[in-house]
Parts: structure tokens; C-alpha cells; sequence
């Protein structure tokens, strides 16, 4: 992972912590050592080990760029693990560990888990994915990739039926089977199970929708049956278009036609029929569907179906996570607008403030300043008579101390409140029930601060599920989402409850950037009741994915030379604590 800091009004000569510069914390039995100069891939152990603490000259134009990078006491394994799932098919996941440098592939692959969602049954252990991998292979350096699959003792195919329902639409379900190899394909399909009778359709067979595979071959398989109908050819379809919400949408759908390998013009009607009853945004023009072409057998045909609009659309991202979508003709010169009736003095990241663009695709462009238009901050604020007692208490307070704020109803810490902790070794704890938000008074760094709304919303649905079923493998996780939008212009620990049946577990934080990766924050151990403590300096949307305890007789629940951790399909070893500014 590769993080960047941009730090404003410089001194000549200074330091990383007066600077409120951090260095990301690695996962618990893991030590890392920061140096600046050449990164470790160019020279190893090169460059000057750094802390915090160091001064740095920042002399002149040439200087005023800094390089950090860490290296790790253990060596990053990255297990890329495919497996078959209990009820979505074969996957793969990563699965990072940290390792002692000399321990072999095999040591890693002895130490590994099945996810929490793997089908256990007739499984055998695991191995490499290649046979020119050798298990005996000693792992140096800063970090390996060790490609390593599940073995079973039979051929695992996981099978996607894909059916006619009751209602008429596309119903799919995925189930596991067990074969020898070289079963024929012919064999397992008669054998497979018939869906639901739906009244005017008479059932007739599965077809393979790859036509050219004969019998089973590869230790594990995802496999697309579909159902065919009595004199009928099936039809699958895909069709992309905005939504009525102003969303792009993937709709898709099974139908039959009559007879065996219709003509173009018949398939050419059904598609009609299912084009026409899409509901596009308001206000597009539609040009065209453009179509291809995925499967062409005879008795069963796939077509993906993309809209094509004569105009388009501009999407506007506010900081609350709303979007708006605006219809323009192409070629149109497009003003950014500097404010609605939530925001005002909002500059678009990339863009000048109320900069005319010319719009010649769909185009969208996120807020990247902004202030809250005068009594329409969303989150509930202390009253002034509260906020006045809070700094008097502040004043009063010795070194060291730890005041708590029961916040009742109210969500925003009022920036009058930091400005009187800041640079102090005094604590606040923002008690507002379901959880707490402590703040350092050294923590708060920003030279210019404001209130800020710390509502947390629990189980939200804001990033992709299936992009989180990859990164937990199964593992339970939690959603949040920050109502404030960007940075704090502070660190503050969180401490919520994930569930007192987690006790003794870990959850683990990622952040859901800009660019669609999850990213691995910190982490905190999750108490006898439930609640843990994770760190942000940034609001956005992230998810919590919780390892539970692992008990192991021989040496106390951790294998001595691996420590594990979650990650996404990233092979990055570093981790931050905050995402870097402008994601």
C-alpha cells in the first residue's frame, strides 16, 4: 500500500509529529521499521531509519518531498486461496500472513483456514495451485505470493441452475456435487435434479451453456446449466441501462420461444418485448440498444443489451453520499454549481469553483470543498449554555484528565470544544449511547477546525456486497458509514459493540475508497461484552470484519511463526490509519 500526505505552510526545519504526521500501525506481532531514501525493493536496508521525533530540513524546492517506507520484522505471505463455497460457487481470496523468513510454503499452507462460508465436506487439505511450485520452497525476503487451492477427494463442481420461475422470471441456484474425473458431462446432467413444473412448460433437459466441455477434468469447476423446455429454445438476456433512480442497472431475465433454433427474426421479437418495458431516467433519449452476442446454440441463446442515449448525464457527489443526475444534451457547457440548499461555496474536485465544463459523455464530479449552508447542518448540536460548561470544565481540568459528555440526542462535536482541548493532555469522551467517540487534545492537529457531525450509522449498505464477501470470506462483518464527509482535522477512537458472541475476537477496519478497494485501517480486540475500539481521522464508508477467537490446545490458540490478518484481493503490505486526503 502506498499512502501520500500533503502538509501546507512548512517550517524550515521540523518534525513528522509536528508536522500530524502518523505512521500506520502494522497488525498486533508484527514490528515495523520506518526509513526515508531508497525503498527496500531498490536497496535492502537502505535509507535512514526514521520516528516521529526526527528533524527534518526541508531547505528548498528540491527537498521538499520525503519518502517513507517500512519494512517489517516477519515476512508478508499472501495466500491467494481458491476454495468451494456452501452456496455461491468456487472462490478466491486472499488471505495475507505475516511469517517468520525461512518457514516454507508448506509451514504456510499447514497454518491455513478454511473461510468461515468454505464446504467443508471431502475436503483434504490444501497444496499449491501449480505443479511447478515446490512445497519445500523457503520464504525470504519482504514479502512472497503463494498461489494454494483446497484439495477434495473427488472433483468438486459447484453448479449454477439457471431456470424459468413460478412468476415467469429468471430463477438460479447454486448447489455442490462430488464426481470422479472423467464422469461424463452427459452422465451428471441427466442426473441432476428437475426444476419446480411451472404450468405451459414442460421440462425437458439441462444444457451445458459451454457446449465444448465433455467430461469433468479439474479438481474443482463453476458450472452454468440451463434448463430446456419442450419444444422451446431458451433465451437468456442481460440489459444495462439508467434506472428511473438515475443509477446505471443490469437487469436480467430467462424466456422461452417456440420452436427449436428460431429465426433471428423471432429472437428479435422476444428481445423487443423485453427492451420496451425498461423504465429509463427521466429525461433520456434512447438511441439504441447496442447488442452482442454471448452464447448462440441452438436451443438457447445469451444476449447482453446496453442502452445508448442521444444525451447524457451529469452526476453530482455531494459530501452527505447523495447523488444528483442532471440530463444534458452532449456538447452542452455545463456550469458547476457553487451551492444548493444543503451546501454552499462547494469547489468539484479537479475543477475551479463555478468553472464551466463541456460535457461530452456522462461525466461525474465530486465535492471537494464546501461549507453547510446556515441552519442546514444535518446533525443535532449542544446547546450554547452546554458547550459553555463543557470549555469551563475543559480549563478547570488537570493534566491527564478524561472528561465524559453525555451528548444525549446531539451527534456534532462543536469545534469551540477541540479548540479548547487542543494541545493539551486532556481526553473528552463523547458519550451518545450505542457508542463513544474519545478525543485526544494532542491528537487534534488542524490548524483551522469546525464542527463536526460524528453520527455513526450501523449496517448500512453502502459498499458492494459482493466486494466485501471477497474480502471476509465468510467471516461476520459490519457496515458503518460516518455522516461527516472528509477529514476530522483530528484522530478519535470509536468504541462500539459488535457482539458480545465475538468476544475475544478481533475486528478489523477497511475503508471503501474512491476507487472502489477496501483498505485495511487498523484494528482493535473485541471484549467480554462485545465492544471494541478502532481509530479514524476520516469519514466515510467502511466495514468491520470481525475474526473471531481460534482456540488451539497445543500452543494456545497461535501457530508460533504466523500471525494472520484480513485483506482484500490487494497484495499491499503496509497499512494507515486514515485514508490519505481527497479519497
Amino acid at each position: 500500500m502506498i499512502s501520500s500526505q500533503t502538509v501546507e505552510h512548512v517550517g524550515r526545519r521540523t518534525t513528522l509529529k509536528d508536522l500530524g504526521v502518523s505512521f500506520p500501525q502494522p497488525i498486533e506481532g508484527v514490528t515495523a521499521e520506518w526509513r526515508y531514501g531508497d525503498p527496500w525493493w531498490i536497496v535492502e536496508n537502505s535509507g535512514t531509519v526514521i520516528d516521529e521525533n526526527i528533524e527534518l530540513l526541508f531547505n528548498s524546492t528540491s527537498d521538499m518531498t520525503y519518502n517513507l517506507t517500512a519494512s517489517y520484522d516477519k515476512v508478508c505471505a499472501n495466500v491467494s486461496l481458491t476454495y468451494l463455497t456452501k452456496d455461491s460457487g468456487i472462490k478466491t481470496v486472499v488471505l495475507p500472513q505475516f511469517v517468520e523468513e525461512g518457514v516454507t510454503y508448506r509451514n504456510v499452507l499447514d497454518a491455513s483456514e478454511l473461510p468461515e462460508d468454505a464446504d467443508t465436506e471431502q475436503f483434504a487439505g490444501f497444496g499449491l495451485s501449480h505443479d511447478y511450485l515446490d512445497e519445500n520452497t523457503k520464504i525470504e525476503g519482504e514479502c512472497c505470493w503463494i498461489e494454494a487451492r483446497a484439495k477434495y477427494s473427488n472433483c468438486q463442481v459447484a453448479w449454477n441452475l439457471k431456470y424459468v420461475g413460478k412468476d415467469g422470471k429468471k430463477e438460479s441456484k447454486v448447489i455442490n456435487k462430488s464426481y470422479p474425473i472423467g464422469t461424463k458431462i452427459s452422465d451428471v446432467l441427466a442426473e441432476l435434479e428437475a426444476p419446480k413444473h411451472i404450468a405451459g412448460l414442460e421440462f425437458e433437459s439441462w444444457i451445458l451453456s459451454d457446449s465444448s466441455m465433455t467430461e469433468i477434468s479439474e479438481p474443482m469447476a463453476n458450472l452454468d446449466a440451463v434448463a430446456l423446455y419442450n419444444g422451446k429454445t431458451t433465451l437468456e438476456t442481460v440489459c444495462t441501462y439508467r434506472g428511473e433512480s438515475g443509477k446505471i442497472v443490469s437487469d436480467s431475465g430467462m424466456y422461452v420461444v417456440d420452436g427449436k433454433n428460431p429465426s433471428d427474426a423471432v429472437i428479435q421479437e422476444a428481445i423487443d418485448n423485453v427492451t420496451k418495458e425498461v423504465n429509463h431516467f427521466k429525461g433520456l433519449k434512447l438511441s439504441e440498444w447496442k447488442k452482442s452476442i454471448g452464447v448462440n446454440q441452438s436451443r438457447y441463446k445469451m444476449a447482453a443489451f446496453q442502452a445508448v442515449y442521444q444525451n447524457c448525464v451529469v452526476t453530482l457527489k455531494y459530501p452527505d453520499g447523495t447523488s444528483q443526475y442532471i440530463v444534458v444534451d452532449r456538447n452542452t457547457q455545463y456550469t458547476l454549481p457553487t451551492e444548493n440548499e444543503k451546501y454552499k461555496d462547494i469547489v468539484w474536485k479537479g475543477y475551479a469553483k463555478g468553472e464551466t465544463v463541456t460535457i461530452k459523455e456522462d461525466t461525474e464530479f465530486i465535492a471537494e470543498d464546501f461549507k453547510i449552508q446556515d441552519g442546514k447542518q444535518g446533525g443535532v448540536k449542544l446547546s450554547e449554555d452546554e458547550i459553555a460548561r463543557i470549555i469551563q470544565e475543559i480549563e478547570n481540568a488537570e493534566a491527564g484528565t478524561t472528561l465524559t459528555i453525555k451528548m444525549n440526542k446531539a451527534t456534532v462535536v462543536p469545534k469551540e470544544v477541540l479548540e479548547a482541548i487542543q494541545g493539551k493532555d486532556i481526553s473528552i469522551v463523547l458519550d451518545m449511547g450505542a457508542y463513544r467517540w474519545t478525543i485526544g487534545g494532542t491528537e487534534v492537529l488542524a490548524s483551522k477546525l469546525r464542527d463536526i457531525d460524528l453520527e455513526v450509522k450501523s449496517d448500512t449498505d453502502e459498499i458492494p456486497t459482493s466486494l466485501i464477501s471477497s474480502l471476509a470470506g465468510g467471516k461476520p462483518t459490519t457496515q458503518i458509514s460516518l455522516t461527516h464527509n472528509g477529514e476530522f482535522g483530528f484522530r478519535a477512537d470509536l468504541t462500539l459493540n459488535l457482539g458480545s458472541e465475538n468476544n475475544g475476537g478481533t475486528g478489523n477496519l477497511y475503508y471503501y475508497d474512491s476507487s472502489g478497494k477496501l483498505i485495511f485501517m487498523n484494528s482493535g480486540k473485541i471484549g467480554s461484552d462485545g465492544s471494541t475500539s478502532l481509530s479514524f481521522s476520516h469519514a466515510s464508508d467502511y466495514v468491520i470484519v470481525i475474526n473471531k477467537a481460534l482456540v488451539n490446545k497445543k500452543n494456545g490458540g497461535r501457530n508460533p511463526d504466523i500471525t494472520k490478518k484480513d485483506s482484500n484481493l490487494s497484495t499491499d503490505s503496509s497499512y494507515r490509519k486514515s485514508p490519505k486526503t481527497g479519497e
